[in-house]
């Protein structure tokens, strides 16, 4: 009864291609051992029981298989066996022929029309056929494993001597520089550009502490220069405005020298020095100098005079706080131009 219930049509269930997926016109029955996809033209083998199996190893008289292209004649798979110290066993090194050899006739000729279509499907074509031959096993996935590792250690091992070379090759970490008038004109460079960086921040510095006028009561102070506005700051907690307008000349100076200087950084004498090596970062460096003499000069042109500025004496003290933070760590991120 169950048998003649099989031969029924309608309770039939066709076959599968196991490379696209495609139902075949073929029923599962035992008298089909292989058919060819419509869809892909691959050759789908079954065994006795009518389940997808492997392509046979060879035969007596092998009978002409339909390939989706030309391809040369099947050529039986090799018994293969693993040498010695290999990381794989005669069985992944038996999938791992099948596959190979089978993606290698899988396209078709460029010129040949379908060659667009077999190109898309090849990635699940090629998906299926590691999913029917696994390319590693259970037993050998443990030391695959561990030579990944060990090779990644070793890379990275060569990595860092390579490095270590070629610091050596190019001169880092050399007691001595070679003086050019390059590198002496960096020098002196850098040196100015510290020297509007530090003028700037000592100006804000007593931006912070001003007055927006005298203080009187014998606290003012008739020679206006670093050192007494400093003196005054220290003794009474504030600067009378003074201290602020008078260095509008010299802040005006260090402005033109921040923008004489702005192309300067701490790596341009290792580089000029160095036969090889490049600087990283050189256009981060560069936008933060010019957003930072924007700030400066932002900041000096309106706050030149806590007498004349428009703004609470509490808010002109809080905006010089902030332009002093402000500078201190753009100073500091300009050295992290890095060389290699």
């Amino acid at each position: 009864m169950q048998q003649h219930l099989s031969d029924m049509p309608f309770l039939r269930r066709n076959l599968c291609c196991f490379y696209c997926g495609t139902r075949s016109r073929f029923s599962r029955n035992s008298h089909v051992r292989q058919f060819d996809c419509q869809q892909c033209e691959a050759t789908n083998y079954l065994d006795e029981k009518g389940e997808i199996t492997d392509p046979p190893v060879a035969t007596e008289t092998p009978a002409p298989t339909i390939y989706a292209h030309y391809v040369p004649g099947r050529v039986p798979t090799p018994t293969l066996h693993p040498v010695e110290g290999s990381l794989f066993c005669a069985t992944c090194i038996q999938n791992q022929y099948i596959v190979n050899q089978t993606l290698a006739s899988y396209l078709p000729p460029p010129e040949d029309p379908s060659f667009s279509k077999f190109e898309k499907s090849l990635p699940e074509y090629k998906k299926n056929l590691e999913k029917r031959y696994p390319q590693v096993c259970h037993d050998c996935a443990p030391r695959v494993r561990d030579r990944i590792k060990q090779t990644a250690h070793a890379a990275k091992a060569d990595h860092v001597n390579r490095l270590l070379e070629r610091a050596k090759t190019i001169g880092i970490g050399k007691k001595s520089m070679t003086w050019t008038w390059q590198s002496i004109l960096i020098f002196w460079t850098g040196i100015l550009w510290w020297s509007s960086i530090v003028s700037h921040l000592i100006w804000s510095a007593m931006g912070v502490f001003a007055s927006p006028g005298t203080l009187g009561d014998g606290k003012d102070v008739q020679v206006f220069n670093g050192w007494t506005c400093i003196g005054q700051a220290r003794k009474y907690g504030v600067v009378q405005s003074e201290c602020i307008s008078t260095w509008y000349p010299e802040m005006r100076n260090m402005m033109l020298l921040a923008l004489a200087t702005f192309w300067w950084n701490n790596k341009l004498a290792v580089r000029i020095d160095s036969s090889r090596g490049r600087l990283i970062g050189l256009k981060d460096h560069l936008t933060l100098q010019v957003l930072m003499l924007v700030v400066r000069g932002t900041t000096w042109w309106f706050l030149r005079d806590p007498a004349e500025s428009t703004l609470p004496i509490d808010v002109y003290r809080a905006v010089h706080a902030a332009v002093f933070v402000f500078i201190f760590i753009v100073s500091f991120l300009l050295f992290l131009t890095a060389f290699c």
